[in-house]
């Protein structure tokens, strides 16, 4: 008999990239946060030849912050809040992995640190397809004022739910590269290490100043 409290649910849209056209074989999973330090994710399906997909799952397998994630070769993924009733038709755009996140740790006296460890904790995104660039003038004119936005106004996602957090190490130069985040993407990491103090950063993937905001 079944319990008349579980419902199941349907979850169905389409995948396209920046130009509209359908991404075919994208991975649809969902991502349920983390519980217990253990990431939940869960992969659904792969899109068809018109970019679309659809699935069906439990609404016991639905927590407060369940993910839709979409994720394919070449791209950086997109994701939006699940509805928690289900019958959500989603468009999702997958931005082309393009704008790798390089950088480089020295020391104080200018000297390059190898075997630092880069780890990314967030990813995040504007809203609806937005362009970043008004974003990032209201973060630099805050940051004149003394004050942080951090990730505010955005779209943000623990970098789990793309199944593994993107880790790197720096090299004998002190270099260090990241990427599958796909362009206009912020990027919140950490640069760790025994030797150093930790610090934390974030790093946007379009093209920009030389030396930063």
């Amino acid at each position: 008999k079944k319990d008349p409290k579980i419902q199941e649910l349907t979850y169905a849209g389409v995948v396209v990239d920046s130009k509209g056209k359908p991404i075919i074989g994208a991975e649809v999973s969902t991502w349920n946060g983390l519980r217990g330090g253990q990431s939940q994710t869960q992969k659904r399906t792969r899109t068809s030849r018109e970019g679309r997909f659809q699935f069906k799952m439990k609404s016991t397998e639905l927590a407060h912050d369940s993910h839709l994630v979409v994720t394919a070769k070449g791209y950086g993924p997109d994701w939006e809040k699940m509805s928690q009733f289900g019958y959500q038709k989603s468009k999702l755009t997958l931005v082309k992995d393009d704008v790798p996140i390089e950088g480089r740790v020295l020391d104080l006296e200018g000297k390059p640190i190898a075997g630092v460890t880069v780890e990314v904790h967030r990813i995040s995104k504007m809203p609806r397809g937005q362009d970043l660039g008004p974003w990032i003038k209201r973060k630099v004119e805050i940051r004149r004022r003394g004050r942080y936005l951090n990730e505010g106004g955005l779209l943000s996602l623990w970098s789990e739910a793309l199944g593994k957090r993107p880790i790197t190490k720096t090299d004998r130069n002190g270099r260090f590269r990241l990427s599958g985040f796909g362009r206009d993407r912020v990027v919140r990491f950490f640069i760790q290490s025994n030797e150093i103090q930790h610090v934390r950063g974030w790093a946007v993937t379009r093209n920009g100043p030389e030396k930063g905001y």
